[in-house]
């Protein structure tokens, strides 16, 4: 494959290159497998494959941009004669940040490779997983599904950049439905890693699928806590799911440019308690894998927030050139017929000093808000107000978690949520979702958020 992508780059651009003031080519290879089985039966399999370039050319300070999904020279040539064309018709001025050319070849770590176990065998731990999910008769509707991805991209320039980067990932999700005297509960739940068929080996699932049932059992008999205002206990996924949501999308220096987000007269202000630090890096344990963006320019690791004040923007070379910055590596496509565009990695809070259990004994009266089951929310990025379904939440009272709660609506304004933190756990986990991607203009892209244990203050339990 890695010289299939490089003969296919190198073609490109050795054809154009001394007919533009830069190019880059990007080739994306993507194969997703999918198995569904849903109340002790197979209910579906799905299996893609896709195959894309794209080519970007710019010249006199306008772009062109094309992409094909064939891969022969005849394909090929068409694809640069169409990027010249739409180079011809660009009407408005175009620049990008300066960078390193990078030359790197980066794999994602896994030591069972997907491709090796037979489709059967994957099938048979679908639905063996599946049958251990119904764990009464309450349990109406039990959905397990086994996922596998693996991605290679390549990215090359006219300016000398040579990338290639690949990462395979497998996750598990289990979605229960249950049903007593006329009340029906559903929670849904995934575990997603960046790494091979090590990952549905080592992991106890059985105690994974059943633990969601058991919990969608409960809340047949959960209450709901009062609507108002009460400081809630936000899990590592809750808190990620908050921030990315909410600070995440406003940080996007394409929203933050075109006036859209809250943030744009806000760098170097204080936006969050002085113990808060949050940062969006391409690589980190149980993230997503991004060590280079679409740009080819490598992603580190990104402060947002230092002690409660906004350092930085998300850039991609476009917003960077805007902002007369570098870009931080935040350029992503969801394949190659799609221009880059700014988004996030991993974006997370980074742990503070409370040991967990000193953080539930030192809250009189709070919300515990667990992440499983959580629902992606919507926000308002102009004026920083955000609501989402929580997961599985309990009422915590005089420093003891007590009885389980229905999952619950939380909302508030970022800046006022972020402010009222007064307690950060030493503990943290990220989160990503191998059978989801984050939406924005019409492309999905996969994302991790997390963070540790945070008590919140300023949040309304239900929407405003």
């Amino acid at each position: 494959m890695k010289e299939i992508v490089k003969e296919i780059g190198n073609y490109v651009i050795k054809k154009i290159e001394n007919f533009v003031s830069y190019a880059d080519v990007r080739v994306h290879m993507f194969r997703f497998l999918v198995i569904k089985t849903e109340n002790r039966k197979l209910k579906e399999i799905q299996a893609k494959e896709k195959y894309s370039v794209a080519l970007r050319v710019m010249q006199n300070g306008k772009i062109g941009f094309a992409s094909i999904t064939g891969f022969n020279k005849k394909s090929l040539d068409k694809l640069i004669s169409n990027a010249f064309s739409s180079l011809k018709a660009c009407s408005t001025n175009f620049e990008l940040a300066e960078r390193k050319p990078e030359k790197a070849e980066v794999c994602s770590n896994f030591k069972l490779h997907p491709c090796k176990f037979p489709l059967e065998e994957k099938i048979l731990i679908c639905e063996e997983l599946n049958k251990i999910s119904i764990t009464s008769a309450k349990i109406k509707v039990s959905e397990t599904w086994l996922g596998e991805m693996e991605e290679i991209r390549y990215f090359t320039s006219t300016d000398g950049a040579d990338i290639i980067t690949k990462f395979i990932s497998t996750g598990i999700k289990q979605t229960s439905v249950a049903k007593e005297n006329g009340r029906i509960q559903k929670l849904s739940e995934t575990k997603s890693n960046v790494g091979g068929y090590e990952f549905v080996y080592s992991e106890n699932w059985s105690e994974f699928v059943r633990k969601i049932s058991f919990l969608t059992e409960k809340m047949l008999h959960s209450s709901f806590p009062p609507k108002e205002k009460i400081p809630v206990i936000l899990d590592p996924k809750s808190i990620g799911l908050l921030l990315h949501e909410s600070l995440g999308h406003a940080c996007e220096a394409d929203l933050v440019f075109s006036g859209s987000s809250l943030l744009k007269n806000m760098l170097g202000e204080k936006i969050a308690s002085e113990s808060v630090n949050i940062y969006d890096s391409g690589v980190e344990e149980n993230g997503v894998f991004v060590p280079y963006d679409d740009e080819g320019v490598k992603k580190g690791k990104t402060e947002i927030v230092k002690n409660g004040v906004l350092k930085s923007f998300l850039h991609n070379r476009e917003t960077a050139a805007k902002f007369s910055t570098t870009s931080t590596g935040n350029a992503r496509a969801e394949n190659a017929f799609m221009l880059p565009l700014v988004r996030q990695t991993n974006f997370f809070m980074s742990p503070g000093d409370y040991k967990l259990e000193e953080l539930i004994e030192d809250t009189k009266k709070a919300i515990y808000v667990s992440g499983i089951g959580a629902k992606g929310g919507e926000t308002n990025v102009s004026t920083g107000y955000f609501t989402f379904t929580s997961g599985v939440c309990y009422l915590i009272e005089n420093g003891e978690i007590k009885k389980q709660l229905a999952q619950i609506p939380i909302s508030g304004f970022v800046t006022e949520a972020l402010s009222s933190i007064d307690a950060i756990a030493n503990d943290f986990s990220l989160h990503f979702n191998i059978f989801l991607g984050c939406k924005k203009e019409g492309q999905r892209v996969k994302v991790g958020f997390g963070g540790p244990h945070v008590r919140v203050n300023k949040v309304m339990i239900g929407v405003l």
